[in-house]
């Protein structure tokens, strides 16, 4: 009787999974695929001017079905296409990962028609999707890479509510593409922005001249910050999940530090970029003592009742209540305390998180 074959040999192991390619050599002879940028029918028109190598959008007819088609037989806006490596897309996104992981209409096609995020200018959707092909590549990506347009007369606010939106923007996309690593890039260059403006809103810092401070701090600067910070905030609670839990569910007892209260960790938000904004709006929202000496500009209050006005803001302003618990008025080193795990930026070098704002930045393109 022949002898019984060991395990090994009646039954040969498995071949492993395929691993990306991650070498520049193995992305660039990897196959592409044209992946086109489809505006929801509910698109808003761009005010703002693409970059220049963009085109400007065409009509034209596909099929579809879900969020990456849309139906053959109706008219549809192509707001840009865009050549990449099937590699670097199964690298980075899950999305496209389970895209194309079976043979479906987009392998067979050689053609991905995605349908951009709802609510958002076109612009922004533009600039969005062509900063997460960059980040394909090179993972990372540069906004001073685009020319925006503004209604705002100073090119310092010009430049703080562009960044703010098209990070804004670029996060709800990450958070679509199920783009983990763009998302984090994101939440790094978004927490810097904000950081260097609480510098810049901080009277007592001496980091800027009384000439910049006072761009920031009259009331047309307020006003048009408080509208883009609006639109971004409504951007991204319109288009991420909500995953709070509200600290009344439970009862905790005992004593804690207040940044490792269990009860505080029960009310802040799971998504780190709604915690972000809304860390931020609290460490600007009270109006100091020192304010109280002078007039007030009505706009002052007038802004922070709209921002909460809405009845949809009730996350928003549950959130923000969450970190006013903790932060001084206009204190920048207390938004520092807030642990980077709020932002989903734990292991960051605090470095590369507090570096200033580039001067030049400051006169952006208008």
């Amino acid at each position: 009787m022949p002898p019984k074959p060991k395990d090994s040999e009646s039954n040969p192991p498995s071949a492993p999974e395929p691993v990306p390619p991650t070498s520049p050599v193995d992305i660039f002879t990897s196959p592409t695929i044209n992946v086109r940028l489809i505006a929801p029918s509910t698109s808003k028109p761009a005010t703002e001017a693409p970059a220049p190598e963009q085109p400007n959008p065409k009509k034209r007819k596909l099929r579809s079905s879900g969020l990456a088609k849309a139906e053959e037989d109706s008219d549809i806006v192509v707001l840009k296409s865009f050549n990449l490596h099937v590699s670097v897309l199964k690298k980075h996104s899950e999305y496209f990962t389970g895209l194309f992981s079976f043979n479906g209409i987009e392998v067979a096609q050689d053609r991905v028609d995605f349908v951009a995020p709802e609510g958002l200018r076109d612009a922004l959707n533009i600039v969005a999707f062509s900063c997460f092909a960059t980040f394909l590549y090179s993972g990372t990506y540069n906004l001073a890479d685009y020319s925006f347009m503004s209604e705002e007369k100073s090119p310092q606010i010009s430049f703080w509510c562009n960044q703010l939106l098209h990070q804004t923007a670029i996060y709800v996309l990450g958070d679509r593409l199920l783009c983990n690593g763009l998302k984090k890039e994101t939440l790094k260059q978004t927490y810097n922005l904000l950081l260097n403006y609480l510098v810049t809103y901080d009277k007592n810092s001496n980091q800027y001249t009384e000439q910049e401070l006072q761009i920031y701090c009259n009331e047309s600067a307020e006003i048009a910050w408080n509208k883009n910070m609006s639109e971004a905030i409504r951007m991204l609670f319109d288009n991420t999940t909500s995953n709070t839990e509200a600290a009344s569910q439970k009862t905790f007892t005992g004593k804690a530090k207040l940044y490792l209260s269990q009860a505080r960790m029960a009310w802040i938000g799971k998504d780190p970029m709604r915690n972000l904004l809304a860390a931020f709006v609290a460490s600007i929202w009270h109006i100091t003592i020192s304010d109280y000496n002078n007039t007030i500009s009505e706009s002052r209050i007038k802004n922070r009742h709209h921002l909460i006005s809405d009845p949809s803001d009730y996350e928003f302003m549950s959130l923000m209540l969450s970190y006013n618990v903790g932060l001084r008025p206009y204190s920048v080193d207390a938004f520092k305390r807030i642990p980077l795990s709020d932002f989903g930026l734990e292991g960051v070098d605090r470095r590369e998180l507090y570096k200033p704002v580039d001067r030049c930045c400051l006169q952006a393109t208008k």
